[in-house]
């Protein structure tokens, strides 16, 4: 501004001096403001601006020096001349001291008066362009130095999104202009542009201080990668409102290849000087070097991480045991990612119920979890608990975090207020969460943004692992439970003793369950409602337990009241802290007794051992049942008929009981959608109850077994009563309904129709080898009594024909044709004799008798009994025999599988209704025997050999058979530890071999005897 426009502010209180210097001071072109006070004076300044103020000394009130003092106070770069007489020169030097520019001695003329005024504004003047001029070279000095620094921080970067941040940032900082930075770049040498922005306020950034890049002219940008030189254009039309402001283009260039272009725009027309552009211009260079470093590092960085994310990958997946997988998976990610220590939080399968949170138990590489610290175990710090919030947070929300710098607000003060990096993804194997990665380190902003993607593939390799790693465990811990379960279970219900039972149950318990140091069996007295026990059992060295009988009265009262696994966890004795568990021996829905364990430690008992328990307790209740069922049944044991009928009824009652008991359990709606689900059945579905809870059953879930299903929970909610769909309706296929009875209950409302259904699923199979065993003994029994009956009435008077026969040979000469006739009876008696002999070994059946005995003898003995039907059938058999080592078995037992065998290919030849023929070839096999039994019947069809072995199945129309030939064959072969294998072919026959031990163990035998 030149000084033609200044503002001058007159002061003084004389009307003619004031009025004479507004004149000459207009005249020359200065904006004047007269005043004759100089009160209103510092009123004035306080309001306007003032170039100089002119000010008489002497005036009332308040004189000039004050006005001065003020003048430096409220308008320092204000210049001030006094106005005094010679009498008053001291106090114009006074002025001076305190800051005025000039004084004028009166009287003075108008034209001293124009000079003087003119030459102090000239000088003011002079000193704002040299204040203006030295702010400039300063600000183009700290220009350089901050660009030197950025550019130093630009080059040694290498992480291409910090070097993208870095030049953003720095251009911003250097060109103070600039609104709005944006860079168009190759990511690599074969990619198309990329572009990312900044703008000076920050509005739009992102978590890595970068945003989407704003709206380009694409031409612009084509144009200067082209032309490989900068754009400028002062005058830029942009924005939705046509403003007008200024774009710089610049091509990043390295030697003749051009990285990509750095973009400055500024909301005003011609906002950047040609320094500015000279500044952006090193910027460019700078930039596109750093770019070239980048994409180098990254490329030779991206070659190493696929070297060591192989190597990663193939360490983490080479096992199955857990606990190397975790400890491999922490030591991968640390060695890639430079972290200092690593951790992973495992989400625990046992709290995935539909009502739970997340909750996650933290490993350590080569430390074992633990759900409360142990005697020599440091309790977790502060910042340990930090963490775990933030893992807590990745699992519930399922992406990573990524804080470069942990700081002392938010660790604890056990870190010394060290700063860390802490790095957390989630683990998550499919749909599944399994858990959360995290990697810490000791130095603050360590992680970037490849850290991240690594440790995300990491997890998706190391997730997959770690399920693997638990499946496996848990099936091999379920394949150990069932199968112990499956032997005890075994050994349970073929026991119809009912105290051997009784004392059965409670060692079998113990000795599954490790952490129970008593197991006790009490069965209810239906009439007085008391629980009395009948049987206990306790590990050795263990300590009894004192002043615990409320404890374990109220234990199974609540599990027996309420139907349930009842668990006290601490229970307070003289001798410590128990740990009781109880489950209900239940028959349908009426109580029988309960098991009750003990343990002498505070929450001992886990999950699996309360699913162990309930196993056991339902087989228990099966075996307690048949025991005492077979003890009422047997004293009715008279004839064959009575027998008949009490198995017929002990049958219907076994199925009542069976049916009465649950495996799965389900609430749905009219729609079909799962209101609740139980715990066994999801495990059986393969999918956890959440997931499930909500989901239509539909044929993805039921198979072809939902269209029945539907139409039968339809039917019950319209009728309001029980339907049912019984395992042996003859549906195709069942889906996960085979070997189940189906029973759907409406749940009844007091406001409207049934709108829910109950829908219950339960397992049949060991029933059906329960009534197997059942018939074959009834069976046995009534066969046991005929032959003894048949023995008695035929053997006396086959005895006195032998006797009568043998003496008329005494009288007769062995040449009178009479003799022949003799002979002839004394033979077909002996042969008589047999057939009784073997009819008496067949009946008894009940008892294995092992001893060494001529494998072609029970052939034989097999074939007298049933030679008969054979014969009538027109059937040849033949036989492959000679020179069989003796075998150490039951020779009943064997007889019994032959004569099955033979039945079954006497059926199957009768069924094609031509002449037939069976083979028997045995032969040795080092310490094994194999006997062949082949036919030309049939033949089996392919869909039929996975049943071929469960009792009551059959290919024989109604009537025909029971379905118990090949079931009473594999017990009985298993039995003799031998196997049976079955080969056949539809319309070419069917071959049925069995292989048996030369030599029984003794284990066998005894087991065989208490069979």
């Amino acid at each position: 501004m030149g000084i033609a426009k200044a503002s001058i502010l007159v002061v003084d209180d004389e009307p003619h001096m004031r009025d004479m210097m507004t004149m000459v001071l207009t005249n020359d072109g200065f904006r004047v403001d007269a005043i004759a006070d100089g009160r209103e004076a510092i009123a004035r300044l306080a309001e306007n601006r003032y170039d100089l103020v002119v000010c008489d000394l002497m005036m009332p009130d308040v004189d000039g020096l004050e006005v001065l003092a003020q003048v430096k106070t409220r308008a320092p770069d204000a210049l001030f001349i006094l106005i005094t007489a010679h009498a008053s020169v001291e106090s114009a030097v006074a002025a001076l001291r305190q800051g005025a520019y000039d004084y004028l001695l009166k009287p003075f003329d108008m034209d001293e008066l124009s000079l003087t005024v003119k030459r102090a504004l000239s000088h003011r003047q002079l000193v704002l362009e040299n204040m203006n001029l030295s702010a400039a070279l300063l600000h183009q000095l700290r220009a350089r130095d901050a660009l030197f620094g950025v550019s130093q921080r630009i080059v040694t970067a290498l992480d291409q999104q910090e070097v993208l941040k870095s030049i953003l940032e720095a251009t911003l900082n250097t060109i103070p202009q600039a609104d709005l930075v944006v860079i168009h770049h190759y990511p690599t040498a074969e990619s198309g542009l990329a572009s990312v922005s900044l703008r000076a306020d920050d509005a739009q950034r992102d978590s890595q201080g970068m945003a989407p890049a704003a709206a380009i002219d694409e031409t612009l940008i084509q144009e200067a990668i082209r032309r490989q030189t900068s754009l400028y254009l002062p005058e830029h039309v942009h924005g939705p409102d046509d403003s007008c402001g200024t774009l710089m283009v610049l091509p990043m260039l390295l030697a003749n290849t051009v990285m990509g272009t750095l973009s400055v725009v500024s909301e005003q027309p011609h906002a950047f000087s040609d320094d500015q552009q000279q500044l952006m211009a090193m910027l460019a260079n700078q930039a596109a070097i750093a770019l070239q470093n980048a994409r180098l590092y990254a490329e030779a960085r991206r070659i190493d991480e696929l070297e060591a994310l192989r190597d990663a990958g193939q360490a983490i997946s080479q096992t199955l045991d857990l606990q190397q997988t975790l400890t491999t998976t922490i030591s991968s990610a640390c060695k890639l990612t430079g972290a200092s220590m690593g951790e992973i939080y495992l989400r625990e399968p046992t709290h995935q119920r539909p009502d739970s949170d997340v909750t996650l138990t933290r490993y350590l590489a080569g430390i074992s979890p633990s759900s409360a610290p142990t005697e020599g175990d440091s309790p977790p710090t502060e910042a340990d608990r930090r963490r775990a919030e933030i893992a807590t947070q990745v699992a519930s929300n399922r992406r990573p975090i990524l804080i470069p710098n942990l700081t002392a607000d938010e660790e604890a003060s056990d870190t010394a207020h060290h700063p860390r990096a802490y790095l957390a993804v989630p683990l998550v194997a499919g749909d599944t969460l399994v858990g959360v990665l995290g990697v810490v380190s000791d130095r603050p902003d360590s992680f970037t943004t490849d850290d991240l993607r690594l440790m995300q593939v990491i997890a998706g390799q190391a997730a997959t692992a770690i399920e693997n790693a638990r499946l496996f465990e848990e099936v091999e811990r379920r394949w150990e439970q069932t199968e112990a379960l499956r032997t005890i279970s075994q050994s349970i219900i073929t026991t119809l003793d009912l105290n051997q039972v009784l004392e059965l149950v409670v060692r079998s318990v113990t000795a599954t369950i490790p952490v129970a140091a008593r197991s006790a069996l009490y069965l209810l007295d239906q009439s007085s409602g008391e629980f009395t026990l009948e049987a206990s059992a306790s590990r050795r060295k263990s300590r009894p337990a004192h002043d615990i009988e409320e404890a374990r009265d109220r234990v199974i009262r609540l599990a027996t009241g309420q139907h349930i696994i009842a668990y006290e966890p601490n229970v307070i004795g003289q001798d410590g802290v128990w740990s009781l568990l109880a489950a209900p021996l239940k028959i349908g829905d009426t109580i029988i007794g309960a098991i009750c364990l003990e343990s002498p430690y505070a929450e001992a008992f886990s999950s699996d051992d309360q699913t162990l328990l309930s196993a056991f307790a339902s087989q228990a209740s099966i075996a307690i049942q048949n025991a005492s069922l077979f003890r009422d049944l047997s004293s009715a044991y008279v004839d064959l008929a009575s027998s008949r009928e009490e198995i017929l009824r002990s049958r219907n009652t076994l199925q009542a009981l069976f049916d009465g008991i649950t495996d799965g359990l389900y609430i749905v709606n009219q729609d079909m959608e799962i209101i609740a689900i139980n715990q066994a059945e999801a495990q059986r579905l393969g999918v956890s109850p959440t997931r499930l809870q909500g989901m239509v059953c539909d044929e993805s879930l039921w198979g072809e077994a939902a269209g029945e299903l539907r139409r039968l929970v339809q039917l019950s909610l319209m009728n309001e009563q029980e339907q049912s769909w019984p395992s042996q309706a003859s549906t195709p296929n069942r889906g996960p309904f085979a070997d189940r009875d189906v029973h759907i209950y409406p749940i009844i409302s007091t406001r409207g129709p049934a709108r829910r259904a109950i829908i219950f699923a339960q397992d049949v199979s060991e029933m059906r080898q329960l009534q197997a065993s059942l018939f074959r003994s009834a069976n046995l029994v009534a066969i046991g009594q005929l032959a003894a009956s048949i023995a008695h009435e035929i053997n006396n008077p086959l005895t006195v024909t032998i006797g009568n026969a043998q003496l008329l040979q005494l009288d007769i000469d062995k040449s009178d044709p009479r003799y022949e006739l003799t002979e002839r009876i004394v033979q077909s008696g002996m042969r008589m004799r047999r057939i009784v002999q073997n009819l008496l070994d067949f009946s008894n059946q009940e008892s294995y008798q092992f001893a060494w005995v001529e494998l072609d003898e029970t052939v034989e003995g097999a074939l007298m009994l049933i030679a008969h039907p054979l014969r009538k059938d027109n059937i040849r058999v033949l036989k492959e025999m000679q020179g069989l080592p003796r075998v150490y078995a039951s020779a009943n037992h064997l007889k019994l599988v032959w004569m099955n065998l033979l039945l079954n290919a006497r059926d199957a030849i009768h069924a094609r209704n031509g002449e037939g023929e069976i083979r028997i070839k045995a032969e040795s096999l080092g310490d094994n025997v194999r006997i062949c039994i082949t036919d030309n019947g049939g033949g089996i069809p392919p869909d039929h050999f996975e049943h071929l072995f469960r009792p009551f199945f059959t290919t024989k129309p109604p009537g025909k058979g029971l379905g118990l030939g090949l079931y009473t064959c594999h017990t009985i072969v298993s039995r003799h530890q031998g196997q049976i294998h079955v080969e056949s072919q539809a319309g070419q026959g069917t071959t049925v071999c069995v292989t048996l031990p030369i030599q029984q163990t003794m284990e066998s035998e005894i087991a065989a005897m208490e069979g």
